[in-house]
């Protein structure tokens, strides 16, 4: 870009304007950044910690109900057994808890198929080993000690390993979709410093750049300071009409170069006048010794 084609304002709006732009730049880059960031974070708390919480509780309700069953066929008094149903109905209550919003979050997930696949995989599990749990306890309680107890360990047992197994599955995927959200994390937030640290660097520079490049034509077009250039315009305003002192180095068609020219053209109409008797010398214009 060529500063000297333009006029003083358009050069400072540019100048400032690049300026700006550089920060903007620069905050964008961070935000970008920072919602890198915030989405792995998100999606690992409001998602994938969520579906595995709730997978945990599936699997502590199916492992105690293992356990309940086991303990309704061995029970020896029937409040012993009583108890062990109850424990089976309040654990199922709290599977059931579970299950809704599980099923919602899992509708919403960014991998419902995958994890839609694992959750069918225990529902249709799920329903074999509670209807053979459901059957165990009706044989128990019509006295049928060897049915249950035959039902307990060629059925219940099977379907609950199997269960168990399934649940663990949605665990164990959820766990591996945490660790990969957490690297991306990590590898973010890791360089995010140096990232905003070479930013800076670039931005210093190119600030530093247009602000010499500005400066620099706002100054050759003047031809030298403001003040050098007020106090050139006072000498000649005081009769001084000896040479502008950098003058004749200063760039042609600046301020400078143009006070030169001017006071050195005053010199001779200074003289012409002072030459004619009839030419009244203007008073204020005096040539230095």
């Amino acid at each position: 870009m060529n500063f000297r084609q333009l006029t003083v304002a358009k050069r400072l709006y540019v100048g400032f304007g690049l300026v700006l732009g550089i920060l903007v730049g620069v905050t964008l880059f961070g935000i970008a950044k920072v919602d890198i960031i915030d989405s792995a974070l998100r999606n690992n708390s409001e998602e994938n910690a969520s579906i595995q919480r709730f997978a945990i509780n599936f699997r502590g309700s199916a492992h105690d109900r293992s356990i309940a069953i086991r303990d309704v066929v061995l029970a020896t008094t029937p409040s012993d057994r009583q108890r062990e149903v109850a424990a089976i109905e309040e654990l199922a209550r709290f599977y059931a808890a579970s299950a809704g919003p599980l099923e919602k979050l899992i509708s919403q997930s960014a991998d419902a198929k995958q994890v839609g696949l694992l959750h069918q995989g225990i529902k249709q599990i799920e329903a074999e080993a509670v209807a053979t749990t459901r059957a165990i306890v009706a044989a128990v309680e019509r006295g049928e000690a060897e049915a249950a107890s035959a039902a307990l360990w060629s059925q219940a047992k099977p379907q609950y390993v199997r269960w168990l197994a399934s649940i663990n599955k949605l665990i164990d995927y959820e766990e591996v979709r945490i660790q990969e959200e957490n690297k991306r994390a990590l590898e973010q937030a890791g360089s995010f410093r140096m990232a905003m640290l070479i930013a800076l660097a670039l931005a210093l520079l190119a600030g530093t750049w247009l602000a010499w490049m500005l400066a620099r034509s706002i100054v050759s077009q003047l031809g030298a300071e403001p003040a050098d250039l007020g106090a050139a315009a006072r000498r000649v305003a005081d009769g001084d009409l000896q040479p502008v002192p950098g003058a004749d180095g200063a760039l042609a068609g600046s301020v400078l170069a143009s006070s030169g020219a001017m006071q050195q053209g005053l010199g001779p109409v200074s003289l012409a006048r002072c030459g004619n008797p009839r030419s009244p010398s203007p008073p204020a214009l005096r040539r230095s010794p």
